[in-house]
């Protein structure tokens, strides 16, 4: 009998990790870039907002990748482009 899970390939297990670093890192800059824009006039606050959103979706798709969810990566494509 075959076992039915399949393991997660180690290209696939280090850039999730690596994704999830790079994410954290790019909210705290942008959290901290919308902090800086509305204190100097509000000028980039769209800029942070779009960038918060592109790192939110490659957040949720390297987690669905994490899964083995074919979905995660059209999520995470989306998001990095």
């Amino acid at each position: 009998m075959e076992n039915s899970t399949t393991q997660r390939p180690t290209f696939l297990t280090v850039l999730c990790i690596l994704t999830w670093i790079g994410c954290g890192l790019g909210l705290i800059g942008n959290l901290g870039g919308m902090a800086g824009a509305s204190i100097l006039g509000g000028k980039f606050m769209a800029y942070y907002a779009a960038q918060t959103v592109c790192v939110i979706l490659c957040l949720i798709g390297s987690i669905q990748m994490w899964n083995m969810k074919k979905s995660g990566f059209y999520l995470y494509a989306v998001g990095e482009l």
